[in-house]
């Protein structure tokens, strides 16, 4: 027994179908444009609610850290016997730790001048003299311009006993291939 077509399906016509799959298509289109909408809507009022909040824990330790520095201030005016002398202790340590912090920043923005993406600009230079040495290659066919380029190679950084280059044997090979298609004109 053959599988039937659904109920309806026989009494469309090709235009019909495709207009009802084109209709179906924009709809599921639109519901995931909709779909995406909402989810970054609920993402990013996640994100305000987290930012809002760190942005008060920051005050409150920002406040601590106000009454730290007092206590510390007052915890060296009682080492010394002195309130004001125990605030310049803690301005002195202060002014240090700020300055070793301004170094450190110094070395990491020196490590990052100038912004520039050095590897990609490489990577770019690489690619276009690739592409120029392919515009300027010879056609394939071309078995003459091979057997020059060939015998122009530079071959000072090859061992004596290494033979020839890989280039030279290709091109030895095409020659003796091109000789053999070539008819006597003799």
């Amino acid at each position: 027994m053959s599988p039937q077509p659904p109920p309806g399906s026989a009494d469309k016509s090709i235009g019909e179908i495709v207009q009802e799959v084109s209709e179906k298509a924009q709809l599921l289109v639109r519901e995931e444009i909709e779909l995406a909408k909402a989810e970054v809507v609920s993402k990013a009022t996640k994100l305000g609610k987290g930012a809002g909040v760190a942005a008060v824990a920051g005050v409150f330790f920002l406040f601590a850290l106000f009454f730290l520095l007092e206590g510390l201030a007052w915890l060296f005016a009682d080492i010394v016997d002195s309130a004001w002398l125990g605030f310049f202790i803690l301005v002195g340590l202060l002014v240090i730790l700020g300055a070793i912090a301004g170094f450190v920043a110094y070395r990491f923005f020196l490590g990052g001048n100038p912004p520039t993406p050095d590897m990609a600009i490489e990577e770019a230079k690489l690619t276009q003299a690739t592409i120029e040495e392919a515009i300027h290659a010879p056609a394939p066919g071309d078995v003459a311009a091979h057997r020059e380029e060939a015998a122009e190679a530079d071959t000072s950084d090859v061992k004596k006993d290494s033979g020839p280059k890989t280039e030279v044997k290709v091109a030895d090979k095409a020659d003796k291939a091109d000789e053999e298609q070539k008819p006597d004109d003799a």
